[in-house]
């Protein structure tokens, strides 16, 4: 069966060569704090928040703040992918990442990550503030036709349309 987070903290934590995912918030987690982690050498991607038709409820109202991420993708096993540092979907459904805070992250050391933040599919009023991408092959931040967000910087950055599927 599915488990859902709910109310749960995650700070202070190095999690280091997770091979898909360092931490996936999904099928309905909500009201979480994700906060102050290391997350080294992740394969496909260091956090998702993320949704489907089989889920309750949406993936809301979680807080990704302070973390840092470091070589996605380092061992290179995922190439055929859209790796990144933070990414928000809903895969296949009408559940999805919403309403989420997004901020103070740095996402470092990309040389083998495509995306920086990634809002796919149709996450939706997600705020995306303040995050340091050093180094991605792609784009800083894309976003999906049928996302939407708040996107906040100390300098601009180009928002890239967002065609793949990963």
């Amino acid at each position: 069966g599915r488990e859902t987070i709910v109310e749960t903290r995650w700070t202070g934590n190095t999690i280091l060569s997770a091979y898909r995912v360092g931490v996936k918030l999904v099928h309905g987690a909500r009201r979480n704090v994700v906060n102050g982690n290391q997350i080294r050498q992740p394969g496909l991607g260091g956090i998702l928040l993320g949704g489907n038709t089989a889920d309750t409820n949406h993936t809301e109202n979680n807080s990704i703040t302070g973390n840092v991420i470091s070589e996605v993708n380092a061992a290179g096993n995922w190439t055929a992918s859209d790796t990144y540092g933070i990414k928000l979907e809903n895969d296949v459904g009408t559940k999805y990442a919403r309403k989420n805070l997004i901020a103070d992250n740095q996402i470092a050391d990309g040389t083998a990550m495509k995306y920086g933040v990634l809002a796919s599919d149709n996450s939706a009023n997600n705020i995306i503030r303040d995050n340091m991408v050093d180094a991605f092959t792609t784009a800083e931040f894309a976003a999906a036709v049928g996302a939407t967000y708040t996107f906040k910087s100390a300098k601009s950055a180009d928002v890239q349309a967002y065609q793949g599927s990963a």
